[in-house]
Formats: structure tokens, sequence, C-alpha cells
């Protein structure tokens, strides 16, 4: 009995340094860091930097870009919102706007999916496309839709290498989860 318990402890033992040497016991997932900007916050990852890079798309004269996280891997989030106030639209509307206006201005923008959830009660519509940004990079990007009917309208744009996007969808889910809105 005792030469099986030390073969227990021994395999546990390799199984916990397996998984540190694997990275998954990396702070990424650990949202310890609240991004709180012109009535949206959300939670991040510490080693996400604000940022002066601009986001792939561009928006109209009333957007204001709010701030950009980026982290070592490229993963970035740029974060803009828009005042709608007295235009009578609704985020939806703003949502469709916008997927209209990149597959406008990007002969390369492929939607992958659009979906709508509910998040901390607030509506929330995500769009995934494909698509080169202005440097002619290939970028994977999900623009993230919410904010008040009739008021305000938050732009979350989730960009990264499409090789490395899907590493990071649990990481985007997480973070959505955690939008709120003041």
């Amino acid at each position: 009995m005792k030469n099986s318990s030390s073969l227990i402890f021994g395999i546990l033992g390799i199984l916990v340094l397996v998984v540190f040497a694997s990275g998954c016991t990396s702070n990424s997932m650990d949202l310890s860091q609240t991004f709180s900007n012109g009535g949206i916050s959300f939670n991040y990852p510490s080693d996400m930097n604000n940022t002066n890079s601009s986001t792939v798309v561009s928006g109209g004269s009333s957007l204001v870009d709010l701030g950009t996280l980026a982290a070592s891997n490229g993963y970035t989030i740029a974060v803009s919102k828009a005042d709608i106030t007295g235009s009578g639209a609704t985020i939806e509307q703003m949502k469709e706007a916008t997927n209209a206006n990149i597959k406008k201005g990007s002969s390369t923008a492929q939607v992958l999916s659009d979906n709508t959830t509910t998040v901390n009660g607030v509506k929330v519509y995500e769009t995934l496309m494909t698509m080169k940004d202005p440097s002619s990079n290939d970028v994977k990007s999900l623009f993230v839709t919410t904010g008040k009917d009739g008021q305000t309208v938050y732009y979350l744009q989730f960009i990264a290498d499409p090789s490395t996007y899907d590493s990071n969808a649990q990481l985007t889910n997480n973070i959505i989860n955690t939008i709120k809105i003041q």
C-alpha cells in the first residue's frame, strides 16, 4: 500500500510540474485589472498594458477613443464610444451600421458569426470577423457592441493574428462577461 501511495503522489507531482511548465497557471486568465472610462467598465489581465495604437477600423466623427489595451503576444482590445442621444437609434441599429461600414471599407472583411447575449443585464452584440488591417496583416476581430438605446453605444474590438486568436477565445469571453455600463 505504501508503494502505491508513493506512486500516486509521484504522478500527481509530475502532473503539477507539467501544468506549471505548460503555462496553464499564467495570470492571463486572472482578470485582476479594471478598465473604467466613459461609462463602461470591464476586467482584464494584468499582463495587458495601455497603448496608443489605434483600432483597425475607424468610426465616424462622433466616435471617441476610450483606450487600447495590448498584450505582448499582440492580443489587443480597443474601446470606443459614440453619443447617439437624440438620434433615436438602438444599439442593434448601431451594430448593423458598423458591420455595414466595415464590409464597405474593407473588401477583405468576412463575417464568421453574429450573436447576441446578455451580460450583467445589458444586451451585447458580438460580430466575429476576419480582415486585413491597414498594415496589410490578417487579423481576426470580435466587435462587441453594447450601451444604452438612444444614448450611448460602446464598441469593444478584440483583435489578434488568426493563429493566436482562438487561443485567446476563453479570455475574450471572460472579459466580455465582466462588462458593466454605468
